[in-house]
């Protein structure tokens, strides 16, 4: 017999996928000064060419997802709606490339990092109920793509925010039953 199980309203909704890789990218794009189109998701169905020489690229995506073990539930009084609280930490790894060996990545990444530590450029944060946790240390990583030296720094930092979401239990409306005694 097949269980009925209850799936999240529509709202509220925490930010994913597409709708959190647009609000990360202004983020960094405003803090490094980076043209938009230069700072990228990492993971895109059609990967767009390798900037021109002395351009700096910025790839990010979130890893690690955290989150407490237990959250916080509270039933509305009609018992037909629950409200679902939970925290998550979730690691940002940004990647930056430069084709040459001027440590323009390197430079971009510092401008980063030292930019998050300044609370008016973390405000935005507050808007989706997070909060800037941990920023990590930079680790440079040189690699090759395209038979070309890429000077790359990655750069790693953790938002701590809380996800809200409500669940509608279906009414009862009328049962039919009856009770058999022996």
């Amino acid at each position: 017999m097949p269980a009925d199980f209850i799936l999240p309203d529509a709202a509220p909704a925490p930010l994913e996928g597409a709708d959190w890789n647009s609000f990360v990218q202004p983020i960094i794009t405003g803090i490094t000064g980076l043209d938009g189109q230069f700072v990228r998701p990492s993971f895109q169905i059609e990967p767009p060419d390798l900037a021109a020489e002395q351009i700096v690229l910025c790839v990010f995506r979130y890893e690690t997802r955290r989150t407490d073990n237990f959250p916080y539930m509270a039933q509305s009084m009609d018992g037909l709606t629950t409200a679902l609280q939970r925290h998550e930490e979730a690691d940002v790894l940004t990647s930056f490339y430069d084709q040459g060996t001027q440590g323009n990545a390197s430079r971009y990444c510092e401008v980063l990092r030292e930019g998050l530590a300044i609370p008016q450029n973390t405000d935005v944060l507050r808007a989706i109920g997070a909060g800037l946790v941990l920023v990590g240390d930079m680790i440079t990583v040189p690699i090759i793509v395209k038979n070309r030296w890429l000077y790359r720094v990655d750069m790693r930092f953790t938002v701590r925010r809380q996800i809200d979401r409500s669940y509608t239990a279906p009414a009862i409306i009328a049962a039919n039953f009856a009770v058999v005694t022996a």
